[in-house]
């Protein structure tokens, strides 16, 4: 009897740490001061630009949605989900991360998943701006089953002291404003797997793929939308809509004696969430306590300042996206085009900002269906696009002025179709709700 016949492969992890070393690395920022494979993760925070920092962290998980990954044998999208989670945990706080330590549990070491698991949060740590300085791995025979892994992670960031955001500037009449979410990010997923059940290579219509390929989708990162305002006194408070849903989430920052008023029908829900309430039979309000809906974080705003925020918004995620493509783009997303919008009073021009390697390529938008204020416009089913620089510009699309509208986007840029589902105008932004003072 020796250690790997008692289920324990030393050379497996060697051999998974020795896949992941190259990858890790391209996380570093300059507070790294150690490689991978020290005791400990060193990071040499540079607080120059701070009044009084202060330590910001998180830890979480991913739930469930790992026995999807496993049944599909798509291990990458966690790793991402694991990252962002944390990430949109902490910058609700006002905080930006520093760097992220993770811990992969299996039942029997596959250096292949494992690695490819560690590529979703290397693609998110780059995205982030957050280091992987440092991770655990352990394989426990006999605790979990052959395939079954565990995923956990940890976060620190930073925020000045006297830019934390707490909710407790909230007041009545506040606006929430919702900003939408990529699917059931990592949340309800028990409940989800249980409708679903034999059935994840089942398609429905609506769905890009099949329903667990659209389970797996990465939860979404804010911070490149959120971190402009940071120490905004216009931002009164941020929720991240998580386990417990928009309300439950949203309630934990509001001050006691507020409550919430919240139009359930001011957004859109994409179509996965209806497909889980009807396939399952599920009360609504089981759906609003599990699910997040179609909103993955709640900005709240004082009530003259909706405007300047939306165009605040709409501005810095442009420029945002050009600056993100000037200094270079993670490997992975080369073929994934940037949407941004220009709107008018009556009528909206969708950009999609090009990398390098695309500028040439054809290019055409397929339109789903433009929703208006609750209504269905008719538009183009198809327009062709014109490249103008390094930007995509394509068509023009009446709408009703005023009226916050949400386009199903469908693009073909080079190699093949690219979905930006949601693509919300004014930087994908909407009005769902205020806030209102307790009866």
């Amino acid at each position: 009897m020796d250690y790997k016949k008692a289920g324990v492969d030393i050379g497996a992890g060697e051999e998974f740490v020795r896949m992941i070393k190259p990858q890790v690395r391209k996380t570093f920022t300059p507070g790294v001061i150690t490689d991978i494979g020290a005791f400990g993760g060193f990071f040499q925070p540079d607080f120059l630009q701070y009044k009084k920092p202060v330590l910001v962290s998180s830890i979480d998980g991913v739930g469930t949605k790992l026995k999807i990954a496993i049944e599909l044998g798509i291990y990458d999208t966690v790793g991402s989900c694991l990252v962002n989670h944390c990430t949109n945990d902490i910058l609700v706080c006002g905080a930006k991360p520093l760097f992220f330590l993770d811990y992969y549990a299996c039942g029997k070491l596959s250096p292949a998943n494992a690695a490819a698991v560690v590529t979703g949060m290397v693609n998110a740590c780059r995205e982030n701006g957050c280091a992987l300085i440092g991770g655990e791995t352990a394989e426990m025979p006999g605790l979990y089953h052959e395939k079954d892994f565990d995923l956990a992670g940890s976060i620190v960031g930073v925020v000045d002291h006297e830019k934390i955001i707490n909710g407790s500037s909230i007041k009545p009449d506040d606006v929430l404003i919702g900003l939408p979410s990529s699917g059931l990010h990592t949340n309800g997923y028990s409940l989800a797997r249980k409708v679903f059940e034999g059935r994840m290579h089942q398609t429905f219509s609506g769905l890009d793929g099949s329903v667990g390929e659209e389970l797996l989708k990465v939860h979404r990162s804010y911070l490149s939308l959120i971190e402009p305002f940071f120490g905004s006194a216009d931002i009164r408070g941020l929720s991240h809509i998580t386990g417990g849903g928009l309300m439950g989430n949203t309630m934990r920052i509001i001050p006691e004696g507020l409550k919430l008023d919240v139009d359930w029908n001011a957004w859109p829900e994409p179509v996965i969430f209806d497909i889980i309430r009807r396939e399952g039979q599920v009360p609504e309000e089981d759906m609003r306590r599990t699910f997040n809906l179609g909103i993955g974080l709640v900005m709240i705003v004082e009530k003259n300042a909706v405007n300047r925020v939306l165009a605040l918004g709409h501005q810095e995620r442009i420029a945002g996206e050009q600056r993100h493509i000037e200094a270079g783009v993670a490997e992975d997303t080369l073929q994934r085009p940037q949407v941004g919008i220009v709107a008018a009073a009556d009528h909206a021009e969708f950009v999609f900002h090009l990398h390098h390697e695309q500028r040439s390529a054809a290019c055409h938008l397929e339109v789903g269906h433009l929703l208006a204020d609750g209504g269905e416009v008719t538009a183009a089913p198809r327009e062709v696009g014109r490249v103008v620089g390094a930007d995509l510009h394509v068509g023009m699309f009446r709408r009703p002025p005023r009226q916050p509208a949400i386009l199903d986007l469908r693009a073909t840029v080079g190699t093949g179709p690219q979905n930006h589902p949601q693509a919300v105008l004014l930087a994908e932004l909407q009005h769902s709700a205020h806030v209102g003072q307790a009866t």
